[in-house]
């Protein structure tokens, strides 16, 4: 008996662990920066059910900070993806789809550049770094992000928004602009929390985008989803 009781509680951990920790994928921009495009799989563990992958696209319009029309496929968990990978999940999305992806021309592997990643089990609410790849010697960019969040309500029914207070600076550590980024009116029911992930831009360094992770509150533990904001320099 003891050793089922151990091994129902590791079969339960590791379907715990799928379902709660999918991954992220940085497709990249349009050529121009003027769109991108990113996903999100993973594997779900159901009730009666093995593990179930799923896996799910977003197009962004960067100016706009909003999902271009159409702007989303997705497979979801189903008895179709039953024992399947979150990763074959989304290369057969990505291969049934070259449509969605050809018509802003987003690139087969990302063109994105990495400005900043959080460390593993990193939750900075507030970050400062030098954008290296974009300073010249007589122009220096750096930049000060902070995420504010205001949560109300509890358990699974607490709802949480936010927003992110972005200051860019010179080479003398002066403000040179200031801008909001997010709708702080966007209250999202079941969200706990928000996290900085990873802060990426066009290859121009005039298109930024940041990777949130939002933190689920559910009956059986807490997981995460992504979700990005935009914004066009």
């Amino acid at each position: 008996m003891k050793r089922i009781s151990i091994f129902a509680v590791m079969l339960f951990l590791t379907l715990l662990y799928a379902q709660t920790n999918p991954a992220f994928i940085d497709i990249g921009f349009s050529p121009d920066g003027a769109f991108y495009c990113f996903a999100e799989y993973g594997r779900k563990a159901e009730k009666n059910s093995g593990l179930r992958g799923y896996a799910e696209v977003y197009a962004v319009d960067v100016a706009k900070n909003e999902f271009i029309n159409g702007g989303r496929i997705k497979t979801a968990a189903s008895f179709k993806t039953e024992n399947k990978s979150g990763w074959e999940v989304f290369k057969t999305l990505r291969n049934e789809n070259p449509d969605f992806f050809s018509s802003k021309n987003f690139p087969p592997k990302t063109n994105s550049v990495l400005l900043y990643q959080s460390g593993k089990d990193e939750e900075k609410k507030q970050i400062e770094f030098r954008d290296f790849e974009h300073s010249t010697e007589e122009n220096t960019i750096q930049y000060n992000v902070k995420l504010v969040e205001y949560s109300e309500g509890s358990g699974t029914g607490i709802a949480t928004c936010f927003y992110l207070l972005v200051e860019l600076k010179n080479e003398k550590n002066e403000v040179t602009r200031r801008l909001v980024v997010g709708n702080p009116k966007t209250k999202r029911v079941g969200v706990k929390g928000y996290a900085l992930n990873s802060i990426l831009s066009d290859s121009e360094g005039t298109s930024l985008v940041f990777v949130i992770e939002k933190k689920i509150a559910g009956e059986n533990g807490d997981s995460v989803q992504y979700m990005v904001e935009t914004v066009k320099l």
